[in-house]
């Protein structure tokens, strides 16, 4: 594992669903799938999530479902899997000739470089990958060693059971695992074309079942002015940074929404000239 997994969770175990534990196929995947997490495969015995863990003092577990479900520690009930959300949706939107809110608001082109700097489960990724084109290039960060590993299998072994228009844009995101303003740091001066930033709502959306798997394995760190500053200094064009209406990123940062009205809005920071 990186420096920032082992930072991060240094124990991982893999099992198979409960009631396939003695099922030769399952025990097999599981045990692959251990292999590519760097988890260690024990025995399900028909315990449950919370004992696994009691037994095992593991610090995230890894379901061998068909899609693999992650489970941290202080959060038993709700697993993390991978799916490619509203993405789909928005894919087919735009083949049928309509428009995306966050393409507009980051008037985003074919052959563009765009970063994404909290990548998450790479729904709003897989757009702009669409977006740019095959010319253009989509680099995508992911800090949390569970949400990178995650994408990383989806887009290594996955594909093939994913719809094709998302398969083909997943598997061209070029996916780090790395911290923003460290990678920001050492970028050079107006890299890349547009730079979106997507931080976890300082006003977390409590009825979604979705985010609340997400949000243990997530950083939570608020967007500073440090960090935008270097966005601001990587970008050629402009800074698109997503945040609920009443975030305080609206005081603090030198952004125009791209709507004032709804709940969740589009900031933008331009460079003179753009």
């Amino acid at each position: 594992m990186s420096e920032m997994e082992i930072d991060g969770y240094k124990k991982w175990v893999c099992v198979t669903p409960v009631r396939q534990e003695e099922n030769c196929h399952a025990i097999q995947y599981a045990q692959r799938l251990a292999k590519f997490f760097d988890a260690k495969w024990v025995t399900r015995d028909s315990r449950s999530i919370a004992k696994i863990f009691s037994d095992t003092g593991a610090e995230v577990i890894v379901v061998a479902a068909d899609w693999p479900v992650f489970y941290h520690r202080d959060q038993t009930e709700n697993g993390l899997q991978y799916h490619p959300g509203m993405s789909t949706l928005r894919l087919q939107t735009l083949l049928q000739g309509g428009t995306d809110r966050l393409l507009q608001a980051a008037q985003i082109r074919p052959s563009d470089w765009v970063l994404d700097a909290t990548c998450g489960l790479a729904s709003d990724a897989v757009v702009l990958s669409y977006a740019v084109g095959r010319q253009g290039k989509v680099t995508a960060l992911e800090k949390s060693p569970v949400i990178y590993r995650m994408l990383q299998h989806a887009q290594t072994e996955g594909l093939e059971h994913l719809p094709q228009q998302i398969s083909t844009w997943l598997s061209r995101i070029d996916l780090l695992h790395q911290d923003a303003l460290q990678f920001l740091r050492q970028s050079s001066h107006q890299q890349y074309d547009v730079i979106y930033i997507d931080p976890m709502f300082q006003e977390p959306i409590m009825n979604s079942p979705g985010i609340a798997a997400l949000r243990p394995f997530a950083y939570k760190e608020p967007l500073d002015e440090i960090l935008f500053a270097e966005a601001c200094r990587v970008t050629r064009q402009r800074v698109v940074i997503k945040a609920r209406a009443h975030d305080s990123i609206w005081r603090r940062l030198p952004i125009q929404p791209d709507k004032l009205s709804g709940r969740v809005r589009y900031g933008i920071w331009e460079r003179e000239g753009t």
